[in-house]
């Protein structure tokens, strides 16, 4: 056992170290925060919802396009491509035929319009989004990137300029004012104590040596 005035100095360090630790959490939270609105809008997104919004908005081919390939590929070529063709999860995809009507006859086109709607365009940069054999474009991996890049984009957006708009409303802070601490304490012939566990009491502790011991604490 412990003197009753050690006990005590040791009940205020515990609570004066629980309100420092809860300034240094929430310090620590907002130095994370500021570092996260360092990131790029599509850092905010991940990979399933990136898919899954890419399978939804450019669905996958049913069957490739046979008679359109036969015309752009030939010999071995057009083998390995019908050989290793999966439809995939999207129709956006590295080497998946463009099915663009500036490529294809308009009753064999797709709609495109996803793309435009996420702001990509393709055709404008086609050097280094296609691939055009033969009359045939067929997409690249930088193509699928920017599809990419746009929908992460477009998810993530909202959800960093929330983060934007709780720090620049700051992060509440805990203020920590006033602590009643209150704990059980059992006491020997020479009044010094030691901090027991009231709902689990040592064996053969003597209930009259009990006490309990309370203190205040105020933080300015």
């Amino acid at each position: 056992m412990g003197r009753l005035s050690t006990v005590l100095s040791r009940l205020v360090e515990d609570g004066a170290a629980g309100a420092l630790a809860g300034e240094r959490r929430t310090a620590a939270s907002l130095a994370d925060l500021e570092a996260r609105l360092d990131d790029p809008p599509a850092a905010f997104a991940d990979e399933r919802e990136v898919r899954a919004v890419l399978a939804e908005r450019c669905p996958p081919l049913d069957e490739p396009p046979r008679d359109l390939l036969g015309d752009a590929l030939s010999g071995d070529a057009l083998d390995r491509y019908l050989e290793t063709w999966q439809p995939g999860h999207s129709a956006i995809r590295p080497n998946e035929v463009f099915l663009h009507p500036e490529f294809v006859p308009p009753d064999r086109a797709r709609s495109y319009d996803a793309l435009a709607e996420l702001g990509v365009d393709l055709l404008a940069d086609r050097e280094a989004t296609l691939e055009v054999r033969n009359g045939l474009a067929f997409l690249t991996e930088a193509a699928v990137e920017r599809v990419r890049e746009a929908i992460a984009t477009e998810i993530g957006q909202p959800r960093k300029d929330a983060l934007q708009r709780v720090a620049s409303g700051g992060v509440p802070e805990p203020v920590v004012e006033d602590i009643d601490l209150d704990v059980k304490v059992a006491f020997d012939d020479q009044l010094d104590a030691s901090v027991i566990d009231a709902a689990a009491p040592p064996a053969g502790l003597n209930g009259d040596a009990v006490g309990e011991l309370s203190t205040s604490m105020h933080f300015k």
